[in-house]
């Protein structure tokens, strides 16, 4: 969350065998102020089929969901779309064992 705000939010549309999905996390602080306590987070899964469909929206079957739906977990889809400063080099220097990441999206990437 940004300093001096009262409300962070990330989503993702992510498309799998046809289907298209978005799953969005929010986190506010109480009475909409910078200074209020951190709320519990919320999130929400939608399937998106020309009509928006809720599919879930407690956090940890939403997670579930996510993972059943993509096959990766919230340390693989990191990894995949968002290699850090630095930690490309050392993902590119991983044993074969940690390059999962292929077995996902094939090597014609670089």
């Amino acid at each position: 969350m940004t300093k001096n705000t009262a409300v962070c939010f990330a989503q993702v549309e992510f498309l799998v065998s046809g289907e298209k999905y978005r799953s969005s996390w929010q986190v506010k602080r109480e009475d909409a102020s910078p200074d209020g306590k951190l709320m519990a987070a919320q999130m929400q899964l939608v399937h998106i089929n020309g009509e928006e469909q809720i599919i879930e929206r407690e956090a940890h079957k939403v997670l579930a969901f996510n993972t059943e739906i993509t096959g990766m977990d919230f340390r693989r889809f990191s990894r995949s779309i968002m290699l850090a400063q630095g930690d490309f080099a050392a993902f590119l220097n991983a044993l074969d064992a940690e390059r999962q990441f292929w077995a996902y999206f094939g090597n014609d990437i670089l």
